[in-house]
Parts: C-alpha cells; sequence; structure tokens
C-alpha cells in the first residue's frame, strides 16, 4: 500500500482545484488499476465496495496469519464477510477444499483463501480465489522482516481480490 499526497498552491482556490485535477488525471493514467481509492479509502474498504457492488458475500478461509484478515475485514464498514482462522499453514489443495467447504457452508458468493508458510529464509503465500465467474490461484514470496509477514499478506490477498473484482 502506497498512499500519495498531492498538493497545490495557486492564486485562488478554483485554481488550485484545477491543478489538483489534472495531476489526479496524470497519476491515474500511469498508475492504472494499481489505484483503489482517494482520501481516506482503505484497500478493505475498496474489497466491500467491490462486493457490495455484486450483491455479493465472501467467505474467507486464512492460515497461519494470526487472523490479521479477519481484522481487516472487521474494520471495513459494511463488512459482510465470514471468516475462519486457522492456526497451521495449508497446502494448495488443502486450501482451495478449505475455501470451498466453506463458501458452501456459509452460502457466501466468494471464497478466498490465504495460508503463509515459511520457505526458507522468506515466507509464501498461497491464496485461493473462487467466485461464481472465475477461479484463481497464486503464489507469493516475501523476504522481510517475519513480524510483518501477516500484514504484507493481507496487503497482498486483497489487492489480489480487489482486482479480480473489478
Amino acid at each position: 500500500r502506497v498512499d500519495v499526497r498531492v498538493v497545490a498552491r495557486a492564486d485562488s482556490s478554483p485554481a488550485c482545484q484545477r491543478m489538483l485535477d489534472e495531476m489526479e488525471t496524470t497519476l491515474r493514467e500511469r498508475l492504472g488499476e494499481a489505484v483503489y481509492g482517494v482520501d481516506a479509502t482503505r484497500l478493505e474498504d475498496a474489497v466491500v465496495a467491490a462486493l457490495e457492488r455484486r450483491s455479493w458475500r465472501l467467505a474467507v478461509v486464512e492460515c497461519a496469519t494470526a487472523g490479521a484478515l479477519t481484522s481487516a475485514f472487521a474494520q471495513a464498514a459494511g463488512s459482510t464477510v465470514e471468516t475462519q482462522s486457522l492456526a497451521e499453514p495449508m497446502d494448495s489443495q488443502a486450501l482451495h477444499d478449505g475455501v470451498r467447504r466453506h463458501r458452501d457452508d456459509s452460502r457466501a458468493d466468494v471464497g478466498l483463501g490465504i495460508s503463509l508458510h515459511r520457505a526458507g529464509s522468506r515466507h509464501q503465500l498461497d491464496v485461493c480465489l473462487l467466485t461464481p465467474e472465475q477461479q484463481a490461484e497464486e503464489r507469493f514470496f516475501y523476504a522481510g522482516a517475519p513480524d510483518y509477514a501477516p500484514f504484507w499478506s493481507v496487503s497482498l490477498s486483497l489487492d489480489f481480490l480487489r482486482r479480480r473484482l473489478a
């Protein structure tokens, strides 16, 4: 997640607004789908808004992230998410099966699963997504500070989901 702050100075408020509007247009052209909001929009809010536009409910299975994704969704306004947090990581097939089962049991439209593993000196994140329109799986690697791995996992999985719901 990266915040970009744009500041303008001019002789009048309308001139400042024109400058800000032009810069926002330029940034959106250059950054494309990486932009998920303006002002106070958080990534989890963008995901919840995308789900609400489709009237979809989400079932989440997260493994070995200490409930970080569940916490993110708990803070998102209007969230209709059924979460299941497990302490141990799952391999990709078990994650896929667990997501399908949890999605079906909770009668959700979308199932998202994430599982965080140690892979030598770095972390591996497996992500599984099941929607009425698609099935997607991806694997990511992280070599940063181990304490930050659950938060990295949340950001990556939320953006993965957001881009596929766009």
